[in-house]
């Protein structure tokens, strides 16, 4: 059977574009986990949950203040940093107890013919058993 894209890539919204943020502000009204990340940066820095109601009002009102700072300054080009939000996903696959992520490498080469080289890579671990309620990043995030 073929999969829908909901059913492995997890709904996402960029909060530095107004439309999606919009959106995602507008969709977000009840009590669920979302995941959001910064842009540009690595190894597990400047994320954080959205666990209730509350904590995606205080993210919209600092959106909201950075951008009318933004204007106040007459920065108009300047958007909000460069964030994307995910809906979390409640069961992950678990290996051993704890959340993984696999990184292997495709390079298609040419399209005709087809050349195509894969390297197998690797798995990454949490550092600590999943705990969906817990509030520990090592127990969500796979690049600490």
């Amino acid at each position: 059977r073929l999969l829908k894209m909901e059913e492995f890539f997890p709904e996402s919204f960029r909060l530095d574009l107004k439309d999606e943020r919009n959106a995602f502000f507008e969709l977000c009204k009840e009590e669920q986990i979302w995941i959001c990340k910064p842009s540009c940066s690595n190894q597990g820095r400047g994320i954080f949950l959205l666990k209730n109601p509350a904590a995606v009002t205080t993210l919209q009102a600092k959106l909201h203040s950075t951008e009318e700072y933004l204007l106040k300054k007459r920065v108009p080009h300047k958007a909000p940093q460069a964030q994307i939000v995910q809906r979390y996903i409640h069961q992950p696959l678990l290996l051993e107890g704890k959340k993984f992520d696999v990184r292997s490498y495709l390079l298609i080469a040419c399209t005709a013919p087809y050349v195509l080289f894969f390297a197998q890579g690797y798995v990454r671990l949490t550092c600590a058993n999943y705990d969906a309620a817990s509030d520990d990043l090592t127990v969500h995030l796979t690049n600490q």
